[in-house]
Parts: C-alpha cells; sequence; structure tokens
C-alpha cells in the first residue's frame, strides 16, 4: 500500500501526509519495526512528514521512542523527532525525567526548547495556568542544570503565558548556582517589565530588597525606565523617596538613566533635577550636556 501511494500520488505534500499517517497507524498496532523499515530513505519532506508522525505517537513506552531516537544521526531528523516527542507529551513534559533524554548537541538543545515553547504557547491558549507553570518551571530547571543551553531564556520569561510575573522570579532562584552571574542578571532584567506592570510598588519594594537585584543596575534601570514610561510623576516621586535605599554607587548610575528617561519625556527640568544629584563631575557635565542638546530642537519647534 505504501508502495502505491508513493508510486501514484503526484502531489509531493499529499504524498508526504499519507505515507506518515500509514507509518503512525503501523506504529500505533504495534507495528513498530515494520513502520520503522518502511521509512523514506532520502531526505525530504515524505521523510519529515514520517518522522514526525512516527515520533508523535504516545501509545509507546518513551524509552521505545528514545532508543528509536539515539539510531539518528542527521541533525534534521533528531530535531523532527525531539520536537515530535515532547510536543505530543505536553501534559508530562514538566515531569519527564531527562537524564534518560539524548540532547546529545546543541541542535538536540534547541529542538527540545522549541518544544517547551509551543506546550507554554498551547497552555497559554487553553489559559491553563497550571501546565504553564508547570513547563516552564521544568525549562528553567533544566537550563539552570545545563541540560539545555538558556541562550534564548529570556525570550520565554518575557512571553505572557499566563504565569505570575513574580512567580517566574521566583523559579530562577533555585537553579542559579548554574548560571553565571551575567546570564543570571540577564534573565532577571526580562521579568522586570510585568512585575511592574501587574504591581509596581511591591515590584519595586522586592527589587530595592533582594540580593539579586538590589545591586543590578541593568534590572533597576528597567524597573525605573518601565515606571517612567507608565507614570513619570510616579516615577520621580519614587525615586525622591527611594533613592536612599539604593546601594549609592548603583543609585548613581541610575540617576543618570532616569534622567535619560525625562529627557525623552522631555521633561527637561525633571532632569536637571535629577542631574544636580550626581557626585560625579565629569558625569553630571554629560548628563547636562545632553539636557542642553534636547533644549536646542525644542526650543525651535517653539517658534
Amino acid at each position: 500500500m505504501l508502495a502505491k501511494v508513493k508510486a501514484e500520488n503526484k502531489d509531493i505534500g499529499e504524498r508526504a501526509l499519507l505515507c506518515a499517517c500509514i507509518l503512525h497507524a503501523l506504529s500505533e498496532s504495534g507495528h513498530v519495526d515494520e513502520a520503522w523499515k518502511l521509512l523514506e530513505e532520502s531526505p525530504g519532506s515524505v521523510r519529515v512528514m514520517e518522522i514526525g508522525m512516527l515520533f508523535q505517537t504516545d501509545k509507546l513506552p518513551l524509552e521505545t521512542l528514545l532508543t528509536r531516537l539515539r539510531e539518528l544521526t542527521d541533525p534534521d531528523d533528531r530535531t523532527n523527532a525531539i520536537r515530535a516527542i515532547l510536543s505530543s507529551r505536553s501534559a508530562s513534559i514538566a515531569q519527564l525525567d531527562f537524564n534518560t533524554f539524548p540532547l546529545e548537541s546543541e541542535s538536540d538543545q534547541r529542538a527540545a526548547f522549541g518544544a517547551f515553547v509551543s506546550v507554554l504557547h498551547g497552555a497559554a491558549g487553553e489559559k491553563d495556568v497550571a501546565t504553564s507553570e508547570a513547563v516552564l518551571g521544568k525549562l528553567v530547571d533544566l537550563v539552570g542544570t545545563g541540560k539545555i543551553d538558556g541562550k534564548h531564556l529570556y525570550v520565554v520569561l518575557d512571553g505572557d503565558y499566563g504565569v505570575d510575573p513574580f512567580r517566574k522570579w521566583e523559579m530562577l532562584r533555585p537553579v542559579e548556582g548554574g548560571m553565571s552571574p551575567a546570564d543570571s542578571e540577564r534573565f532577571r532584567v526580562q521579568g522586570v517589565t510585568s512585575m511592574v506592570r501587574a504591581d509596581m510598588d511591591k515590584a519595586m519594594e522586592l527589587l530595592c530588597s533582594d540580593p539579586q537585584s538590589r545591586y543590578s543596575v541593568p534590572i533597576l534601570n528597567k524597573a525605573i525606565s518601565t515606571i517612567y514610561q507608565l507614570d513619570p510623576a510616579h516615577a520621580n516621586k519614587w525615586m525622591t523617596e527611594n533613592l536612599s535605599r539604593i546601594d549609592p554607587a548603583t543609585g548613581q548610575r541610575v540617576i543618570v538613566s532616569v534622567g535619560q528617561a525625562a529627557i525623552r519625556s522631555g521633561e527637561l527640568a525633571t532632569a536637571r533635577q535629577w542631574a544636580e544629584h550626581l557626585l560625579n563631575p565629569g558625569v553630571k557635565e554629560q548628563l547636562l550636556k545632553q539636557i542642553d542638546a534636547a533644549e536646542v530642537p525644542a526650543a525651535d519647534g517653539s517658534r
């Protein structure tokens, strides 16, 4: 039957789908070896579709599929198989033991990461917060333990999958020992905007007291610039009342960012007020020059 489909069907897309369905049916009915032997040997859409179908089956034990995965050597085949295995197990992906999952290369890890993102999108679409939180927590754990390369984790942390932004912040805490300080800071920066938008006062209280953020210029800058975008008056009020709580060296660098945010908002008088808080004469002069430069086009526009 498979040979007939390949010979008679001229539409490559339809032929690929039909062949894949036949192999999937064989595999689901327990004829795994037969299905595997019939797998298209030549690269192309037929093989891609067949591998996707073969590894999507959830009726076979996971170990059976992982054994087949270990037999694949082509990176594209492995990517296709890994995505199929994980995406078809959205309900249990957070409970899988990845110590036995053969993620042997960077492309394998990218495939696994992509599958996690797909599952997160699906859970968010169904408003399944519990699944979103469990899957995101599992992904963060795998990055923290080095099982999956986390270079793109910031994309997930910045996304809205129905997970409370303050919960995301806490998820990073147990695994930060396996991350470089730079990666930890980079990932935490991504969660700042959503925390500030969710609860401005709670976010700033956390960021100014948490050891992971209270000395971090990028994190505090992100928070204050977000507040400035949402409510400039509140940002100025918060800085005025809380500047003493920020580490002095960190605070000086944050003041520069606040002054620059005020310039971008056209609040040049406010920017000058913040410039007066700068202790370094050179830094203060630079900020004042930026304010002066902004005043020229503003004055021209008022004529």
